[in-house]
């Protein structure tokens, strides 16, 4: 059925006010200007059913693809608009309802300010995708000492395509994998639990650096793990994470931290476990400085060290 009470257009129809794959049906929230509602045409000449059954369908919109579109067809209409299979009551209402929609090139209704708010929700969508990925890369970073760039937001929407990494993998945002598809550099592989397997677990368990069961998997040599040595450096996050933890990290803290485990040759961690241990090493010392924990702690048999709620690997 033709939608008669849509504003009908003698030029050209326009574009599609929002793009063909904005999908918003993981937003349970659709944002309400009520000044614009208050003050709308709808609002002053339409009747109160006309004004209900409107906003049911800007809302039943906003989950359609593309977001803040509706199918041009009355029998859809009247089944969003809670009619059901009854077009006939849905057509007394139906021209008060669709004010302010337009038929465009795709033969879709498309309502301009739900549009307006389904773009800004798309973009911001978009954006946080580009700041995920930004993210990883960063913790890739520091995880493996590279120096992967980052993408600028003008990048990452431009290449905004399913691409695959080396494996072969599509690559795609953490929890959105039918939503948002990311650009994917290639020489930044995805983390994921087999091989970030060992890294911040190895300690406080008894189970070993890597807590690698050797009756499951065979146990390889880990390029990412090395000694102590004189440069190193914990890395940039630790501050911020010895604030969340009321810790501080003295100035001095770290040569003392680096000339004790200069004397454990053969020590090896990643890097993520060396800033796990200087933590874990300025939250002993700020207990034991208030009468936490004893001063000499027996070691057990794991070889660690138990120190009131911190334990200390040997």
């Amino acid at each position: 059925m033709q939608a008669t009470g849509v504003v009908r257009m003698t030029q050209p129809l326009t574009h599609p006010l929002t793009p063909p794959d904005c999908d918003l049906r993981k937003y349970p929230f659709m944002p309400l200007d009520v000044v614009r509602l208050r003050d709308s045409d709808l609002a002053a000449l339409e009747t109160p059913e006309s004004c209900w059954v409107a906003v049911l369908l800007w809302c039943a919109s906003w989950h359609q693809i593309p977001a803040a579109s509706l199918p041009d067809d009355d029998r859809v209409l009247a089944n969003l608009a809670g009619f059901g299979r009854i077009v006939k009551e849905w057509m007394k209402i139906r021209n008060g309802s669709l004010r302010g929609w337009i038929k465009c090139s795709d033969g879709r209704l498309y309502h301009p300010v739900i549009a307006e708010k389904a773009n800004e929700a798309f973009k911001g969508k978009h954006v946080q995708g580009w700041k995920t990925e930004c993210a990883r890369i960063k913790k890739h970073n520091q995880r493996h000492e590279t120096n992967v760039p980052t993408p600028t937001l003008e990048e990452f929407l431009s290449q905004r395509t399913v691409t695959t990494c080396p494996e072969g993998q599509p690559q795609s945002a953490p929890n959105d994998s039918n939503e948002l598809s990311l650009v994917e550099t290639s020489d930044v592989p995805r983390e994921t639990l087999s091989n970030r397997k060992g890294e911040g677990e190895g300690e406080g368990h008894g189970h070993g650096q890597g807590n690698i069961n050797p009756t499951s998997q065979q146990v390889t040599h880990d390029p990412t793990k090395f000694r102590m040595h004189l440069g190193w450096q914990p890395s940039a996050h630790v501050a911020d994470l010895a604030k969340q933890s009321c810790v501080t990290i003295k100035p001095e803290k770290v040569p003392e931290f680096i000339a004790h485990w200069l004397t454990q040759d053969k020590t090896q961690r990643t890097q993520a476990e060396w800033d796990k241990a200087l933590l874990q090493s300025a939250m002993y010392d700020r207990n034991r400085s208030a009468g936490v924990v004893p001063k000499s702690p027996k070691p057990s048999a794991s070889g660690q060290r138990q120190y009131g709620n911190v334990t200390i690997s040997l």
